[in-house]
């Protein structure tokens, strides 16, 4: 009866140059068939801006619903840095642990990305991304959570569209 009930809590702080928040959520037989499983995540981020740039960073832990399964966790850092009134710039990198869950230590993944937003107008703007994917020998994660690559390759993909906001 509760299979794939979830709970979540977030709270954002936002002061001046100041941004910090927390994230948590519960998902409750999180897998494809009912039974005893849960899956939990946590994310804890903090920025500042600097005026010339704005720095994020972030750590996120997420256990799965094998109890032998090892706990996935994220750490990245962003920089947003603004061009111009119209154009920024934002580059990040983030390393992930144990993105396989196994009990190895040769299961993690480190991303770069870099994007470039360009507004056209207050609403709409076009953007471009390019993002590399570096995994290790026990890791095969793609640009995209569907697409998978074999062990230990690095896969990378740009993009470019156009964002409104209705």
């Amino acid at each position: 009866e509760n299979f794939g009930k979830s709970t979540g809590l977030s709270i954002k702080y936002a002061a001046g140059p100041v941004l910090a928040g927390l994230g948590y959520l519960s998902i409750k037989d999180a897998a494809t068939a009912a039974g005893d499983t849960r899956a939990n995540a946590t994310l804890v981020y903090g920025g500042y801006d600097l005026g010339v740039a704005k720095v994020i960073g972030y750590f996120d832990t997420e256990s799965g619903s094998s109890a032998a399964a090892k706990r996935l966790r994220v750490l990245g850092v962003k920089a947003i840095v603004p061009v111009s009134a119209d154009l920024t710039v934002q580059a990040g990198i983030s390393k992930a642990k144990n993105v396989a869950g196994s009990t190895a230590s040769n299961d993690n993944v480190l991303t770069t990305a870099v994007k470039a937003v360009y507004k056209l107008s207050k609403r709409t703007s076009v953007y471009g991304i390019g993002t590399l994917v570096n995994n290790e020998s026990g890791s095969n994660k793609g640009i995209d959570s569907k697409l998978t690559t074999s062990n230990g390759a690095t896969t990378g993909g740009i993009a470019a569209g156009v964002a409104h906001a209705f």
